[in-house]
C-alpha cells in the first residue's frame, strides 16, 4: 500500500471459503489481524468450500461473494435459485453485503435484482480491461462512475496494454428507483 499510495480502506482482500475452511483458526488470526489495520475482506468462492456457521459469523468480514457455479444456472434452476436466495438472507442478517460472480445475461441479472442482490460481477457489464479502456469504460457506461482522472490509475496501468489484475466488473444491483451502475 506505501508503494501504491493507497489508505488501507481503499483495499478489499478476497480470502476463498476452502482457503480459510482449511485452517479456520489461523485464517481467523490472519483476517483479524488486516481488518484491525483498515483492510476490508469478503469471501470469494462462496458455496463451494465446506463453511462453518459459526466461524462465518465471527469472521471480520464484510462481503460474500457468491460462487458463479450457483450464479450461472439461476435461470434454469429453481434449486440454485433456492440456494442463493437463502445466502443472501443469511448473508443480509449477518450485515454481510453480497456480490454474485458469474452474471453474465440481463435475465440472471433481474432475478438477482429481485431477490435483493447487492452487487453483480460478470461479463453482463464489461470483461477484463486494460487501463485507459477502463477509463473510457467509466466515463461512458451506463454502470461507469463518470470519467476518472488518468492520475487516478498507478502509473504501471496508464498505458497497460494487458488487463489490470484485480480490477473486475462488479456494480451495484439497482433498486426499483436506480438505474444500474458499476463501481470498481
Amino acid at each position: 500500500m506505501r508503494t501504491w499510495g493507497a489508505e488501507p480502506d481503499w483495499v478489499e482482500l478476497e480470502v476463498t471459503e476452502s482457503a480459510i475452511m482449511a485452517e479456520p483458526l489461523r485464517a481467523a488470526e490472519m483476517l483479524e489481524r488486516l481488518h484491525a489495520g483498515g483492510i476490508r475482506l469478503a469471501i470469494d468462492d462462496f458455496g463451494t468450500g465446506y463453511s462453518s456457521l459459526a466461524y462465518l459469523r465471527k469472521l471480520p468480514v464484510s462481503e460474500l461473494k457468491i460462487d458463479k457455479s450457483f450464479v450461472l444456472p439461476l435461470a434454469s434452476s429453481e434449486e440454485d435459485v433456492a440456494v442463493v436466495r437463502a445466502v443472501l438472507e443469511m448473508a443480509h442478517a449477518l450485515g454481510l453485503q453480497v456480490v454474485a460472480e458469474g452474471v453474465e445475461d440481463q435475465r440472471i441479472w433481474d432475478l438477482l435484482s429481485s431477490l435483493g442482490c447487492d452487487t453483480a460481477q460478470g461479463y453482463y457489464m464489461s470483461r477484463p480491461l486494460p487501463g485507459p479502456e477502463l477509463l473510457k469504460w467509466l466515463g461512458e457506461s451506463p454502470w461507469g462512475t463518470g470519467a476518472l482522472p488518468t492520475a487516478a490509475l498507478p502509473s504501471q496501468c496508464r498505458g497497460a496494454p494487458e488487463p489490470i489484475t484485480g480490477l473486475t466488473s462488479a456494480g451495484p444491483m439497482p433498486s426499483s428507483e436506480a438505474a444500474p451502475r458499476e463501481s470498481i
